[in-house]
């Protein structure tokens, strides 16, 4: 599944996947969608250019951030992480541990995700050592490594372990 299919644009817009193993709680969102839409998204420019990106918080977990362009300038990119950074500080939450990974366990259609979706993260070696050799047909992997919404955000395990063991 890509992000694109959760976006109102449907471009291959450059985006940013910041993830919290954290459950983010009614309270952490608000804040969080107050902070980026009042006072940092009516400031972000990218070469004078005005981004109007589009904010999506999925699944408690997940914060996606699309700029509606398929590109944006570096000090653009500073500037998004030195915000996240201060968010992270202020709710106490990890957005930039890259190495937990998260995937979920799903039993019927994944197109039907809904945002009760029970999220699990492993470290990645754990998630290596748990996985490797058993690979249910059930489980799904988020990469948050991903950089445009027309790339795969949601792979099934099989398809994930296949782009990380040699």
């Amino acid at each position: 599944m890509q992000p694109v299919s959760f976006l109102s644009n449907q471009n291959n817009n450059r985006i940013f996947i910041f993830q919290s193993s954290d459950y983010l709680s009614n309270e952490h969102i608000d804040y969080i969608h107050n902070k980026l839409n009042t006072d940092f998204f009516p400031n972000w420019f990218s070469h004078r250019e005005k981004i109007t990106p589009e904010l999506l918080i999925i699944y408690h977990h997940f914060i996606i951030i699309s700029t509606s362009t398929s590109n944006i300038s570096g000090c653009s990119i500073d500037s998004l992480i030195k915000q996240m950074k201060l968010i992270e500080s202020e709710l106490y939450i990890d957005l930039f541990n890259r190495l937990n990974i998260a995937y979920c366990k799903l039993n019927n259609d994944l197109f039907k995700l809904t945002n009760h979706v029970e999220i699990d993260f492993l470290g990645y070696r754990e998630f290596l050592n748990r996985f490797s050799n058993n690979r249910p047909d059930n489980i799904y992997v988020f990469n948050n490594t991903i950089t445009h919404s027309n790339q795969i955000w949601i792979h099934s395990l099989d398809s994930w372990l296949s782009d990380h063991i040699n």
